[in-house]
């Protein structure tokens, strides 16, 4: 998913991907825990959520070591799999369906 951020609302990130995964730190950033957290610490002005270093400097990630990172990572991808097969065939249908019914009309107008 690609989200656009001003300027000023963005965060930067220096992690050490020597610690942590890059895939790892996106599930813990991602996490309602950790954005509830972010939430908190962050001002809304006209809708947005807007942060800073002093806000938000406060705000933690667990890091654990990285063969256990790899672990947890590699375990939410194989807990997800059933969830992607799922969305493929619902994909499947619905463009089963929406071929079905252009060719109904299609009968239906000749």
């Amino acid at each position: 998913m690609n989200r656009a951020a001003p300027p000023d609302t963005a965060i930067r990130l220096r992690p050490d991907f020597g610690r942590i995964s890059q895939i790892y730190l996106f599930c813990a950033w991602e996490a309602p825990c950790t954005l509830a957290v972010l939430k908190g610490k962050a001002k809304m002005t006209a809708g947005i959520w807007k942060g800073g270093p002093a806000p938000l400097g406060g705000v933690t990630l667990p890091v654990r070591d990285r063969a256990d990172d790899d672990r947890i990572v590699a375990r939410v991808g194989a807990l997800m799999v059933p969830f992607d097969n799922s969305e493929a065939r619902l994909t499947a249908a619905a463009d089963l369906h929406g071929q079905f019914a252009a060719a109904a009309l299609h009968h239906l107008d000749t």
